[in-house]
């Protein structure tokens, strides 16, 4: 059993001198007004009291209220003690269940406009019972709440605005529909959640309804799952920090294609979120979320993005020469996909990208701190599709974590693709199928010149071939670049495992600093080459610690390429341009080919067209198969260095030299000439006749050639130990090669007399 606080069974009255106000009055009125209203005798409402009611001896009576009063009250001989508005009756069930007295009722008022104005500014909860009419502008004050119930509506009339302090002073169901009419409703403080239902879903062009909730000006427009929304045209976020949040996974399905060809649109917007949707393209509207000009920090998370034919999240310059800002956007845990909800492909070819953020040229201020992470794409549909995820012209963009499988794609360009990016990291993508799993280039347009790439990682990454031509990490056109490729794992990629080109124009630079270490290439066709078609070169290049396994080349697959050897096949584990290279400490095993007519697969590591290459301590086996033909080959190639390579059952030879050449260096005519900056071994032609008695500037293992154009003596003593500790009188044509070990003295190890 639960007790309840009793009312008070009499009203007991005093006068202002605090005895009792016999013989009193009590006259009752309605709430804002001198007009009578009636208060009763009993709880039933059926006998009136006299107005005013007179009290007994002791200043007492019995009062029973009907909704809102104005009370005033008088001695005997009407001198007035007090009077008190807005005074509400006592609903004893409402009491027993939450102790409060019953709210206001707007139909106990004239109208909403008396009601309004009548409350004023005391903190009252305003119940909405039935249709009340707002025919003018109307601001609601801060101290007063809605609560509507039952078959209460607000109906706002053309070209009027109903303003309320916020969402959070409404009180009401998030499926029942409270607003009616043409006009607007406006919050003063936007932070709260308002639902589309509130102005009356009823599953056609649901965007009217869902677009009134956002030009409300709401920080949060919640929908409600399972429920599917049907559109007809795109909704429009319309504030910054505006918040689309679907709880219960809703749907937002077109119904035919929307003029932005978009089912959500944000324009020059900031801080907005959308999170918790089901997109349905439905195979007619293109994208599924745009952000077009400035939109900066967006966060677009946990969403389904389904059958959108061009994008499923695009973000990109309306208009060329914009800036794009988009800094800071977070585009995490997404699944796009090309199927729709009846579970079959649309007709339309998916051509573009899943995801794409991507300003105008002519944006030479980069955004920042871009992030694609978590995100799922397959299925895109049986047509073509450029790219699961591209970024371009951003500063620091970061894309992880990502799951990327485009094998129903008939064709495509890229899992992931970061042209002309500052400071790009892509690091713990899964890729499947694409002709390209990580793509990171330069491109070059007319109107920002070169776009250049800057300090690239590319980390940890596994791509998988497919029935695609793939390659595990692509570039082509550099300007410039540095890059970090470690870590990464390809398996069954058809025309190459990394695969870099300099850029087409013989105008453009070369890349700049690149290292390619630790990764794991199985079964892929050319599995690292760095080409230099335009001879623009490499700054450093370090290919080092990667293993290569069951690589495999067919005719076909070499058709599909465009850089291919004098031979007419590029299929080799590791092929290098560029002056300067160091190819270390590699793992290439077991060749395999399709071709059983000749071996496709020609050598384990192809240098060509550069100088001073370094291919050291790297191991070389063919496997029982025998197919590929020379373990390192060097093609038109100046002063090469190899030393420590181990190749084991090739089917031509070891190695194939083509127009190797050395070049030599010519030593200052001093006493102890500089050899700084030579690889090892270097050649060096004497510079004239003087004694030599150091060379400065060497390395600690250095080994130089000395090759005499002169008459001159290398002096043995202090730097120089030279065989049975006598000077070497060189004449023209003599050599001498010294080593310079950890105490920083010059050890002959060799020499020829050729007069």
């Amino acid at each position: 059993m639960t007790a309840n606080l009793s009312p008070a069974p009499k009203w007991t009255f005093l006068a202002s001198d605090g005895t009792f106000l016999a013989g009193g009055k009590l006259s009752t009125f309605a709430a804002g007004t001198t007009t009578n209203k009636a208060a009763y005798k009993g709880p039933s409402g059926t006998t009136a009291h006299t107005n005013p009611i007179i009290l007994d001896s002791v200043g007492r009576t019995e009062v029973w209220l009907d909704g809102s009063y104005k009370l005033k009250l008088t001695d005997a001989d009407d001198s007035e003690q007090w009077t008190v508005d807005n005074v509400s009756s006592f609903d004893n069930l409402e009491h027993a269940t939450t102790g409060r007295h019953k709210d206001p009722d707007a139909s106990s008022y004239a109208d909403f406009a008396t009601a309004v104005s009548t409350i004023g500014a005391t903190e009252t909860t305003l119940v909405i019972s039935d249709t009340q009419t707002v025919s003018a502008d109307t601001t609601l004050p801060a101290t007063l709440l809605l609560r509507v119930i039952g078959a209460g509506e607000l109906s706002v009339d053309a070209l009027k605005t109903l303003t309320i302090n916020s969402p959070k002073h409404i009180d009401a169901s998030p499926d029942l529909k409270i607003f009616a009419g043409t006009g607007t409703i406006a919050f003063t403080d936007k932070d709260g959640t308002v639902y589309p239902e509130w102005w009356g879903i009823d599953g056609t062009a649901d965007e009217v309804q869902i677009n009134a909730a956002l030009d409300s000006l709401a920080l949060t427009v919640e929908l409600r799952g399972p429920t599917t929304y049907e559109l007809v045209e795109h909704l429009e976020v319309e504030s910054d920090k505006q918040r689309l949040v679907g709880v219960g996974w809703p749907t937002l399905r077109t119904a035919a294609a929307t003029t932005n060809g978009v089912i959500v649109l944000v324009t020059n917007k900031a801080d907005v979120e959308v999170t918790g949707l089901i997109l349905d393209g439905n195979s007619l509207t293109l994208h599924g979320m745009s952000f077009r000009d400035d939109c900066p920090r967006p966060n677009i998370h946990h969403n389904q993005i389904n059958d959108t034919p061009q994008y499923g999240i695009v973000f990109v310059d309306a208009a060329a020469g914009n800036a794009g800002g988009f800094d800071g956007a977070k585009i995490l845990y997404n699944i796009i996909t090309g199927i729709g909800d009846d579970g079959t492909h649309a007709s339309t070819p998916f051509v573009s990208q899943a995801i794409e953020i991507f300003p105008k040229y002519g944006a030479l201020t980069y955004s920042t701190n871009i992030e694609i992470a978590h995100n799922w794409i397959y299925d895109v549909k049986v047509g073509t599709i450029t790219a699961g995820i591209k970024v371009q012209n951003y500063d620091s963009p970061w894309v992880h974590h990502n799951d990327v499988d485009l094998s129903s794609a008939t064709a495509n360009t890229a899992g992931i693709t970061m042209p002309a990016n500052s400071y790009p990291v892509a690091e713990f993508n899964t890729v499947k199928n694409a002709n390209a799993g990580i793509s990171v280039s330069g491109v070059q347009n007319t109107a920002d010149g070169n776009q250049v790439i800057v300090h690239a990682k590319v980390v940890g990454n596994t791509i998988e071939g497919g029935t695609i031509s793939g390659r595990a990490v692509f570039s082509a056109g550099g300007f410039g670049a540095k890059y970090l490729i470690t870590g990464n794992y390809g398996n069954g990629l058809l025309s190459g495992g990394i695969d870099f080109d300099t850029h087409t124009s013989a105008s453009d630079s070369g890349y700049g600093d690149i290292i390619a270490s630790k990764n794991f290439l199985y079964g892929s066709a050319g599995s690292i080459s760095f080409a230099d078609t335009n001879s623009r070169g490499y700054n450093v290049l370090h290919i080092t610690l990667n293993a290569i396994d069951q690589f495999i080349s067919t005719a076909a697959n070499n058709a599909l390429v465009s850089e291919n050897t004098s031979s007419g096949s590029r299929s080799f584990g590791i092929r290098v341009s560029g002056d300067d290279v160091k190819v270390l400490d590699n793992q290439i095993l077991n060749f395999n080919t399709a071709n059983s007519a000749a071996p496709i697969v020609r050598s384990g590591i192809y240098s060509d067209n550069n100088s001073r290459p370094q291919i050291r301590g790297n191991t070389i086996q063919n496997g029982a198969t025998g197919n590929g033909k020379y373990g390192i080959e060097l093609n038109t190639v100046v002063s090469p260095k190899m030393e420590n390579n181990f190749i084991y059952t090739m089917d031509t030879a070891p190695t194939l030299f083509t127009a190797v050449t050395a070049i030599f260096g010519t030593l200052a005519n001093s006493a102890t000439p500089s050899i700084g900056g030579g690889e090892s071994p270097f050649p060096w032609l004497t510079g004239g006749t003087s004694a030599i008695t150091d060379f400065d500037d060497g390395w600690v293992g250095q080994v130089i050639e000395i090759h005499a154009e002169h008459a001159t003596t290398i002096t043995d003593g202090t730097n120089i130990l030279l065989s049975g500790s006598v000077d070497f009188g060189m004449n023209a044509s003599d050599t001498l090669t010294l080593r310079l070990k950890a105490d920083n003295k010059w050890y002959e190890t060799a020499r020829s007399d050729n007069t």
